[in-house]
């Protein structure tokens, strides 16, 4: 009130200014200044309830782009969780793809190893399917054992009365020394060798 009461007499009568003293000690003077004082500071307030209000705009715009942001991290946590439970059947089905490759190329190697061992067996047949033309044709041509004229043999080379003889392996006489060179025992058991060997 006792403000309000000054400023209007200030307002009143600009004239009275001029009429101070420069006595500190003076009331009015020193009411005047604080009077100035007091537009000083009520021009800070305004200018501070100025800035006020733009940051309370500012703040209720941050926080409704918290709240946007906020939906915004929820929903991306959703897609998350989602994309991770995606990762984790894609991983599940990575592994069970590469056991089926596995599988596969094992089935590969068995097809391969019967591809072998079917080439062995159609080759062993072959040579027994011949085996049997010619044991036919032999049997065909109602031939003697000892006639192989059409295996491959000459049959001008072969006698059939011509006598062979075979050494008798019964007797012990084969046996010839390799030491002494005599009939009937080994080197090994040579008599002679025996007794240089003692010497």
């Amino acid at each position: 009130m006792c403000f309000m009461a000054l400023e209007n007499e200030v307002q009143s009568s600009p004239s009275n200014l001029s009429n101070f003293d420069d006595d500190d000690d003076d009331p009015k003077f020193m009411l005047f200044e604080m009077y100035d004082e007091l537009k000083k500071i009520s021009k800070r307030n305004k200018g501070l309830k100025t800035k006020i209000d733009i940051l309370l705009n500012d703040n209720s715009k941050l926080v409704c782009e918290n709240k946007t942001l906020l939906e915004s991290l929820e929903v991306l946590k959703k897609e998350k969780n989602f994309s991770n439970l995606e990762f984790q059947k894609l991983v599940l089905e990575n592994k069970n793809f590469c056991e089926k490759v596995l599988s596969l190329e094992k089935c590969m190697e068995d097809c391969n190893d019967l591809k072998k061992k079917m080439s062995d067996f159609t080759i062993c047949i072959e040579k027994f399917t011949e085996g049997k033309e010619n044991f036919e044709k032999l049997l065909g041509s109602k031939r003697s054992h000892f006639d192989k004229y059409s295996i491959g043999y000459n049959h001008s080379n072969i006698l059939s009365n011509q006598t062979h003889f075979i050494k008798d392996f019964s007797s012990p006489s084969y046996l010839c020394c390799t030491y002494c060179e005599k009939s009937g025992h080994k080197a090994t058991k040579c008599f002679i060798k025996r007794k240089i060997e003692r010497e």
